[in-house]
């Protein structure tokens, strides 16, 4: 092709010179001529293929046979060529298996002359699978120990391999039954020999053998802890502690005596399993707390847990601070639902409280007075049952829960607080706008929540104060709640008024506690005729700050 193309340039070069050599006529008729010759030469061409065509098609046969006939001929070549070494594999391969053929009647000529030998061999893994069974651990061990031997001697020998091969299974197997012992309830004693026999067997270093002791005590651990009824959330929280404490001691003491040579290379080994121990108990503790409604149990939780930190204090696991945070979550919950649900019992009875005519007034009102009680309930309440009811909800709920509060769910304590105090102004409010009243009982309305303004809210703020001996210094601020009370009423009675009718008459009570009388529950309207009958009979009780203990120490 290269030389086509030099002389196809030549042929123009040459052309190209006769081209500039001609006149402008010449050159001009150039092109006519040029299209006259191509014609001349397309009409030979013709002329040659139409005379000659058989010639052509002849030869377009010939060349597709031989072409055809050329392929296939390639095609059968590179068949025998790669039939070829598949034949010598073949023949090679046929050379091998006669040799190995020879090698194995020799072998087997030899071994039929060892028969004996060979029994006592092949019997070896029976043994030893029988002392696994029967829990011969230390025959077991040693019949491993020469079978292991024997194999480091003639590594070469097939049977020697599938000696030490099922040798290795029994192993694995007693390994199993170790673990498993290991897994379940244990002395001290037995946990130690067992950890003998996994040294021996030699499948663990040192830091491996520890975490293997560490996650198979702590199987059987997660197994006990499984078996805690879950019906009783006060009883399964009590016995998840116990279990947990119980436990974890033991294990750790188990841990400390078996490897008391542990250098500060492995002391890691049991921080870190006792850290997620410690975890794992405080994430159950905090999913089951949810369920614990009363605050005297929660109370008994909390010094359960806090025996179990201070226990484990004495291995250097010391977690009380860990715990806090735990039950402060609790407490406040459970804080803010039985607030909510003293805020609600109070809407409730403002709408069934009805019989407001047959209030006598605060002028009417006599006190009497406990002079044993450093902080007496207003026993001008029981002349409302509804705020009488509040009251009683409200110190139930700090009596409740004052034995577990901590310091510094002060603040959080402070604010809920206010914010019922503020969710019962907002009910006042309510049953003010909602409900139609004559003026005698609009009278005595405003008289309720003149009380409220100033005999309710001082007092269970006081109460609150005392639970965290705040006595000396004040809280709350009430002046705002008392501002947004007093748009509720009109002021009848003065405060000098008030504290002199409130104090007018302090005679010594036989009593300890404020009783609803009959008279003043048949005002409370309820929902039926049952409800009406149980209401009627029934005395609610003014907790006193006296009676709860509220001078109880607060954790800090």
């Amino acid at each position: 092709p290269s030389r086509i193309d030099d002389r196809c340039n030549g042929y123009y070069q040459e052309y190209l010179t006769e081209l500039t050599s001609f006149s402008l006529a010449k050159l001009r008729s150039e092109p006519r001529r040029l299209e006259q010759e191509r014609q001349a030469y397309r009409r030979e061409i013709e002329a040659l293929a139409f005379n000659n065509y058989n010639t052509f098609i002849k030869g377009a046969e010939c060349t597709k046979a031989i072409r055809a006939q050329a392929k296939e001929l390639a095609t059968q070549t590179a068949s025998l060529q790669a039939q070829l070494p598949v034949l010598s594999q073949s023949c090679h391969s046929f050379t091998e298996i006669t040799t190995e053929v020879a090698k194995k009647r020799k072998r087997n000529y030899i071994t039929l002359q060892q028969h004996t030998a060979m029994l006592e061999l092949l019997e070896l893994p029976q043994l030893m699978d029988t002392c696994v069974k029967n829990k011969f651990y230390e025959e077991a061990l040693e019949l491993e120990q020469f079978a292991r031997k024997l194999f480091q001697q003639n590594p070469q020998i097939s049977i020697i391999r599938d000696i030490m091969r099922d040798v290795e299974i029994s192993s694995e197997v007693m390994t199993a039954q170790l673990h498993q012992q290991l897994s379940s309830q244990c002395r001290l004693q037995d946990a130690i020999r067992i950890v003998n026999y996994l040294k021996r067997i030699g499948i663990y270093n040192d830091r491996e053998i520890r975490i293997a002791f560490l996650q198979c005590r702590d199987q059987y651990m997660n197994y006990i802890i499984s078996l805690i009824p879950s019906g009783n959330s006060f009883v399964s929280i009590s016995k998840m502690i116990d279990t947990n404490r119980a436990e974890l001691l033991d294990i750790i003491n188990q841990y400390n005596t078996i490897f008391s040579h542990s250098t500060d290379e492995y002391s890691s080994i049991l921080y870190s399993w006792s850290h997620h121990k410690v975890r794992e108990f405080l994430t159950r503790l905090n999913n089951n707390l949810e369920n614990i409604k009363d605050g005297s149990f929660l109370t008994n939780m909390l010094n359960s847990s806090m025996f179990f930190a201070k226990n484990l204090g004495r291995v250097g696991m010391d977690f009380r601070a860990l715990l806090p945070p735990i039950f402060e979550k609790c407490i406040l919950n459970l804080f803010d639902r039985n607030m909510a649900r003293a805020v609600s019992q109070f809407g409730n009875h403002l709408r069934k409280y009805k019989n407001l005519s047959a209030h006598k007034g605060l002028s009417a009102y006599n006190p009497t007075y406990d002079t044993s009680d450093p902080l007496p309930a207003p026993r001008i309440l029981l002349d409302f049952p509804p705020l009488a009811i509040l009251t009683n909800n409200i110190l139930e709920t700090f009596n409740e829960l004052r034995t577990c509060w901590p310091y510094s769910l002060k603040a959080p304590l402070i604010k809920h607080f206010t914010e019922s105090l503020y969710r019962i102004l907002e009910k006042l409010r309510e049953h003010k706008n909602q409900t139609q009243i004559n003026e005698t009982e609009l009278n005595v309305f405003g008289e309720m929540c003149q009380v409220v303004s100033e005999e309710f809210l001082p007092y269970v703020t006081k109460c609150f104060e005392t639970v965290f001996h705040s006595t000396s210094s004040r809280l709350f601020n009430i002046d705002a709640l008392q501002n947004k009370v007093a748009d509720l009423y009109e002021v009848k009675f003065s405060q000098q008024t008030l504290s002199e009718i409130l104090h007018k008459s302090k005679q010594t009570s036989t009593s300890n506690t404020i009783q609803i009388t009959t008279e003043q529950l048949n005002s409370m309207t309820l929902n039926n005729e049952s409800n009406e009958t149980n209401e009627r009979h029934t005395t609610t009780e003014v907790i006193t700050p006296e009676r709860a203990s509220l001078d109880t120490t607060i954790i800090t």
